[in-house]
């Protein structure tokens, strides 16, 4: 997938971003018993996912002065909401006889009081209630981060108010061992 998206050459992010999301998107079932093929048909879409979206995805949301920084949308939440759909349709077709004696482990009462379709909707509630407030909570931090006491400051990105650079550092340390380290260090 990466190499399609950057004319034959492989993009190492990409990779990495594959790999970390294929790894989240089948823990997320992993309580199930999706065998070798589920696990790498499940991280194989959300990893296609998670890179198709770094591409197309990150510039349309930068051209909405939407910043993701950490590019927490394609590495969490479509995959996530990925996986969560996964989580739901493995617990509609999923089979009793395949758990053995452990199905207790995974399900409340062993999955004696739920049938695969009542299981599926407690996964698709808990999957739109996550949504729900992932939304609501960034809603919430956006409307806090434009308030006037949290009012940014003039020189936005600067590091220097609150960090010593390495700048500062070698004039701190030619400073404080005497002017010779500049001359030996040459």
């Amino acid at each position: 997938m990466s190499s399609l998206l950057k004319r034959g050459k492989f993009d190492m992010i990409h990779i990495q971003n594959f790999t970390l999301v294929g790894g989240v998107a089948v823990g997320t079932v992993s309580g199930s018993n999706i065998g070798l093929h589920g696990a790498m048909m499940i991280g194989t879409l959300a990893g296609m996912i998670s890179v198709v979206g770094f591409h197309f995805l990150l510039p349309k949301l930068k051209q909405y002065r939407i910043h993701d920084t950490c590019d927490v949308n394609n590495l969490h939440s479509i995959p996530g909401l990925t996986a969560g759909v996964v989580g739901i349709i493995v617990a509609s077709i999923g089979n009793r006889s395949g758990y053995l004696n452990s199905l207790t482990d995974v399900c409340r009462d062993g999955g004696k009081s739920r049938n695969n379709s009542t299981q599926s909707a407690y996964q698709a509630a808990a999957l739109g209630l996550t949504f729900g407030m992932a939304v609501v909570g960034g809603l919430i931090t956006g409307f806090m981060l434009r308030l006037p006491i949290s009012a940014q400051k003039e020189r936005d990105f600067d590091d220097e108010e609150g960090w010593h650079l390495p700048e500062e550092n070698i004039k701190d340390n030619n400073n404080m061992f005497g002017a010779n380290i500049a001359r030996t260090a040459l």
